[in-house]
This record gives C-alpha cells, sequence and structure tokens, in this order.
C-alpha cells in the first residue's frame, strides 16, 4: 500500500553495512528487492525498492562498527526535536544536516542508550511503500523498563497503549500505532541491549526463516505466534544486523 506518515512516527529504515555490494545483494535475494548504487558522492549510498517503489536502504559503515537497522522519525522541525533531546535527557550523536536536496536528518539517543534518526522529508519523502510483504511494516522499542516511554512522550507527544507485545506506540498526530515498546526487565537475553527494530512484513514467516538461514542468518527467537500479532521471527543478518518479519 502507499504510504503516508504522520510527524513523530517512523517512515524510513536502513541498515548498515562494512560492504555495501555484498549486502545489497544479499538482501536481492532475501526479499527480492531492487537496488540502486547513488555513487561514489553519496558515499555509496544504496536505495532498495519493491515493485519499484523505494522502501529502504543500505548505508556503509566502519569496519570495526555494529551494523545494525537504523530508524528515523518524521519531524518537521529536526532543530527543535534534537534540543528536546537534549532537554529529555538524551544525546544528539549527529546535528542536524542537509542531505543534498533531499530531506534534513540528525541521529540522536535516548537516555537508555537507543539510537535513532530523525528526518524532515525535502525531495525524499521516506518509503513509498509500507505493510506489504517485503516492505517495512513498523518498528519495535526494546527497552529496560517502562520509564523509557517517558522520554519519547515529552520528545515526540506520543500515547502508548496495550498490546501483546507490551506497549502500542501511537503519534500525536495518528490514530493507529505505528509499533511497540516490548520491556525486557533485568533478565537481559544476551547481546539485547535497548534499541529500535524495522520489522518487515512476511506472508510465510516459516518460509521466510528457513530462506534466511540458508542464505547465512541466523534466526535466535522464533518463528512463534504470539496473541494479536501473528506469525513472527527475529532475524540476525550474515552482519549482525537484526530485525523483525511479521505476518500480521
Amino acid at each position: 500500500m502507499s504510504a503516508t506518515f504522520a510527524d513523530g512516527e517512523p517512515y524510513w529504515v536502513e541498515v548498515t553495512t562494512p560492504d555495501v555490494p555484498v549486502t545489497a545483494k544479499f538482501y536481492q535475494r532475501l526479499f527480492g528487492w531492487t537496488t540502486q548504487d547513488l555513487g561514489e558522492s553519496s558515499g555509496h549510498y544504496t536505495m532498495a525498492s519493491l515493485a519499484g517503489r523505494q522502501i529502504a536502504a543500505i548505508a556503509p559503515c566502519a569496519q570495526d562498527a555494529h551494523p545494525w537497522w537504523n530508524v528515523y522519525f518524521k519531524v518537521s522541525d529536526p532543530h527543535r526535536v534534537a534540543k528536546a533531546v537534549e532537554s529529555a535527557g538524551g544525546a544528539v550523536l549527529m546535528p542536524p544536516m542537509d542531505v543534498f536536496d533531499q530531506c534534513t536528518i540528525a541521529v540522536c539517543q535516548a537516555p537508555d542508550g537507543a539510537a535513532f534518526g530523525i528526518s524532515r522529508p525535502k525531495e525524499h519523502k521516506g518509503a513509498e511503500t509500507w505493510g506489504v510483504a517485503g516492505a517495512p511494516a513498523g518498528v519495535t522499542l526494546l527497552a529496560e523498563s517502562d520509564d523509557a516511554f517517558d522520554f519519547y512522550e515529552t520528545v515526540f507527544g506520543w500515547r502508548a497503549g496495550e498490546s501483546t507485545m507490551g506497549s502500542s506506540l501511537t503519534a500525536a498526530g495518528a490514530d493507529e500505532p505505528f509499533g511497540n515498546m516490548h520491556v525486557f526487565g533485568e533478565e537481559r537475553p544476551e547481546g539485547v541491549r535497548p534499541s529500535w527494530l524495522a520489522v518487515f512484513k512476511s506472508e510465510d514467516v516459516d518460509g521466510f526463516a528457513t530462506k534466511a538461514m540458508e542464505l547465512g542468518c541466523t534466526v535466535p527467537v522464533g518463528p512463534m505466534d504470539l496473541p494479536g500479532v501473528g506469525r513472527n521471527a527475529f532475524v540476525v543478518d550474515p552482519n549482525g544486523a537484526g530485525f523483525t518479519v511479521v505476518n500480521a
């Protein structure tokens, strides 16, 4: 389906990797995406498309950096939001900057260490498809406690509701939740830290998990059924970047 986004909703995701061409080929095989390298001037930032619509990107990172799926939230004033992040006890890891004529972005960090991006669209409007098989379908916040929500409520004005995943998250100007917050508490699974996860849609989660493992992924959690969510699995790509797939 075509995508429209309210302020405060996730509207773009990108995976970082030390080897963009290899990772692009991997996701082409996994999701059936087509990719376009934007060239040396962009650091070989590579757009990923599904059925001719841009839905995500593959971005370069240093060899010693931990690859991850970055989540960007749409905002109308990144400078104001960056100040709100700092006032609420978070940090601005990269201050607002223009990316050519495409958007203005900043990278921020919540008090618990979860990093996320904010972006004001210009020519680049975000994902052109959302919630269909092979495309982003939402996000999940992994948190140590329910108190983590207070920061985002202050910065973005989000609302929290009940869900089988913990708490649903809804932007101030929206009616439907865009994602969930899952609190893992004191018994944190090994390797898990407060962070944002990109969630992708799959019509066959079990088949997707099998294919992912054949391509070199690990599947630490699932596939399994969650009431109100559906069949889902947590997948880690060969570089170590994790994401979730759901069939809801």
